[in-house]
């Protein structure tokens, strides 16, 4: 599990927005004394609940993972991830709770969460994550027969299928989008948020030749081949929060700069 800490994730749209996602430990209820964090299985999925949430405060990245240990390598963990901003913050302060409903009933999931500040300045005498557990009781999944298939180009991805929910959803615009992991020298390089508005219901999507213009302008990597896998997601709001609800992962393929 300690490897997981050093895989650094840069997730651009046109820009570029640097996170950093963390391991957690704890039971089906866990405080974390500094922040008040607590995840607590309830019926409609699992419940965040927040003591303190720092009035700087104006992004809040929620990664909601659920995975089995041993871990082998980053493709056995899954992810699902809510990157709240502007009036969505305020709901957050107010209410102190975040409410994740996709979540499958007795599996381990494990959350981290981390505060910034304008600019993506960490706010100040806060952990950079904080961490807790949870095993749910009840929520919204979707089937697991979906996959993710390569173009012969690589320049491109294909939904089998559309993810079935055990209960209704609210799609959020674009419907789907995908992000490409590159591994360099033990760090994870995800290019990230691309996906069609044309069509909600589009389930082909593109990442060339926007990532590699996208990756030769930020100078993250060097020419090269490096190998790499796509994640899809369906984005999904409850309670006006969107989040990137991770459906399946394509085969490992080489990416070269």
């Amino acid at each position: 599990m300690q490897h997981l800490k050093s895989l650094r994730i840069i997730s651009f749209i046109l820009s570029f927005n640097l996170f950093i996602l963390g391991c957690v430990t704890g039971k089906n209820r866990v405080v974390n004394d500094e922040i008040g964090l607590k995840a607590e299985a309830v019926p409609e999925g699992i419940c965040l609940a927040f003591d303190n949430i720092p009035l700087e405060t104006a992004r809040i990245f929620i990664s909601v993972t659920k995975w089995n240990e041993p871990i082998n390598n980053p493709y056995e963990v899954i992810s699902s991830h809510a990157d709240i901003r502007g009036s969505l913050v305020d709901q957050v302060k107010n209410s102190g709770r975040v409410i994740f409903p996709f979540a499958k009933t007795g599996q381990e999931y494990r959350i981290s969460v981390t505060f910034q500040k304008e600019g993506f300045k960490p706010v100040e005498n806060v952990p950079e994550w904080v961490y807790a557990e949870c095993v749910p009781y009840s929520g919204v999944f979707f089937d697991e027969g979906v996959n993710l298939n390569l173009n012969d180009t690589f320049t491109g991805a294909t939904l089998s299928s559309e993810p079935i929910f055990s209960g209704e959803v609210r799609y959020s615009i674009p419907k789907y989008s995908i992000k490409v992991s590159i591994d360099s020298e033990n760090t994870n390089i995800g290019a990230g948020g691309f996906s069609h508005t044309i069509s909600e219901n589009i389930l082909t999507m593109y990442f060339e030749p926007e990532m590699s213009d996208g990756l030769k302008k930020a100078d993250y990597l060097k020419k090269g081949e490096y190998p790499a896998h796509i994640t899809a997601y369906c984005n999904l709001i409850y309670d006006n929060i969107t989040w990137e609800v991770e459906i399946a992962k394509s085969r490992e393929f080489p990416y070269s700069l």
